[in-house]
């Protein structure tokens, strides 16, 4: 028979598990991003920061960049863009970033939101198109295409804004021309690298100039793997796929979890998480009428810490009473 320190013990254990259950999984509340230019059902929210929302749209002129601030969209069309070929891809503060296609080229584009000038970024290694895909601070992540793309001819670049001066960063652990740079967050940078393998996510520390390889415990890498997005802090985030299809997910590097994130509106298989600002994450989802963006805010490792540690010493003083 169990005395009362166990009992209690026991008890407390589950329902610090219980809660822990309710908000890594069905307490996620999932809010639709549909800008309302959109008429072809086609919206993907790329990057946040704050309370604004960076992405594209797809009308019957084409495809746009937008900004959403909560309540309102408002377009984004470089006008050095053959019409209709504008993707906005990171936010920062006032910073836009993303790229546009003009003459069968791809160039980066830089947005000020104060001054709404466009300001167009080249990597000189970039024979075949800058692809700027995040930006914080004075630093631009993204990928340029070299003489050999579309055959392994994809490189990550970091780009300061400061010295104007761009950086190569292909993991070592890539096949030659296959690594990617999409997210970033002070000097640490994430994306993804292919290898005979597949796809898996990556961790770049500018400083130590080391690579990080995260690979999701439940994908599949000959069904496509793991690619990291996006980055805020210490937590990671970006899809995965298995057999089912793709999933996003959530990494956390203080107690190295993954939890998936599926949109309940995706058809199964078709939610992909592109970026993430403090705790709220974006992306989109797939289903029968086209693709949606979606917000979502998960839960805070160190809150879920506070709630379990509290919960703790609670029942504990509780139970000295009695």
């Amino acid at each position: 028979m169990r005395n009362r320190n166990e009992t209690w013990a026991i008890g407390a254990a589950m329902l610090v598990l219980a809660f822990g259950a309710t908000v890594r999984g069905q307490a996620l509340t999932y809010t639709t991003l549909d800008d309302p230019s959109a008429t072809l059902g086609t919206t993907m929210a790329y990057g946040i920061s704050g309370n604004m929302v960076v992405g594209q749209y797809t009308d019957i002129n084409g495809d746009h960049g937008f900004l959403f601030n909560g309540s309102t969209y408002t377009p984004l069309d470089d006008p050095s863009a053959t019409a209709g070929h504008t993707y906005a891809q990171g936010v920062s503060g006032s910073t836009i970033v993303g790229r546009y296609n003009a003459s069968g080229t791809t160039y980066g584009f830089l947005y000020d939101l104060g001054s709404q000038t466009y300001t167009t970024l080249i990597d000189p290694l970039g024979t075949n198109g800058t692809d700027p895909k995040g930006v914080a601070g004075s630093s631009v992540v993204g990928l340029y295409y070299d003489s050999n793309y579309p055959v392994n001819g994809t490189h990550g670049f970091l780009y300061d804004l400061g010295s104007q001066s761009y950086t190569t960063l292909d993991d070592p652990l890539a096949i030659a021309g296959q690594t990617f740079a999409r997210g970033v967050s002070g000097n640490t940078i994430v994306g993804s690298y292919s290898d005979a393998n597949g796809s898996h996510g990556f961790l770049y520390n500018v400083n130590t100039q080391a690579y990080t390889t995260l690979n999701d415990p439940s994908a599949i890498l000959t069904d496509g793997g793991t690619t990291a997005f996006g980055l805020s802090g210490s937590t990671v985030v970006g899809y995965y796929d298995d057999a089912n299809g793709t999933h996003g997910f959530l990494y956390d590097l203080g107690s190295q979890s993954y939890t998936t994130l599926d949109d309940p509106s995706a058809t199964a298989g078709h939610t992909y998480a592109e970026a993430i600002s403090g705790n709220t994450v974006v992306g989109y989802y797939d289903d029968a009428n086209g693709a949606h963006g979606f917000e979502v805010t998960v839960p805070e490792p160190a809150l879920l810490g506070i709630f379990c540690f509290g919960t703790v010493v609670v029942l504990a003083r509780s139970r000295r009473k009695h």
